[in-house]
């Protein structure tokens, strides 16, 4: 028997939660080659803004008061402040598509989730370093309050010795 698609219905495809990658080394390297691009802009947008922010601060301090002079200061001033602003937006944007590549790039290696779960656990431990470290912090200043009346009666005592050493 011959089959006719005419009559019979088209089947539909499902989307099936496993995604198989054709190429994955295609991919892996593509990946990582448009990480290592987007590095290097980012060494190179970080630079531009540390010289931006250095001729601002250059322009910032220095003391001459002729008014040629306050007027290019405040040119040069204005500038490296749009130039910093724009660094800085463009820093951002690097960073997310670095960033999303690399979540790419883990779930092309089948690495998502363990990478995930190691920033999950480094995430944990930093709040509890900095709770501990908080907690460390407000125990000696509860400490240092609850002895202020001993320090001070220590100090009060110290001072009547002395006064009464140089009297006699």
């Amino acid at each position: 028997m011959r089959h006719n698609s005419r009559l019979s219905p088209k089947r539909k495809t499902q989307a099936s939660a496993i995604q198989i990658l054709k190429n994955k080394q295609e991919d892996v390297d593509s990946l990582t080659s448009q990480i290592s691009i987007i590095d290097k802009t980012i060494e190179e947008h970080t630079s531009a803004l540390f010289q931006a922010i250095n001729i601002s601060i250059r322009s910032s301090l220095s003391h001459k008061s002729s008014w040629l002079f306050n007027l290019q200061r405040k040119f040069y001033v204005s500038a490296a402040n749009k130039s910093i602003n724009w660094h800085k937006e463009q820093l951002i944007v690097l960073r997310r598509d670095k960033k999303l590549l690399k979540l790419k790039l883990e779930e092309a290696n089948g690495t998502l989730w363990s990478s995930r779960i190691k920033r999950y656990l480094n995430y944990i431990l930093m709040v509890f370093f900095l709770l501990v470290i908080s907690g460390i912090i407000l125990l000696g200043i509860m400490t240092t309050i609850y002895l202020l009346p001993l320090w001070i009666s220590m100090i009060i005592i110290y001072i009547l010795i002395h006064r009464r050493s140089y009297r006699v």
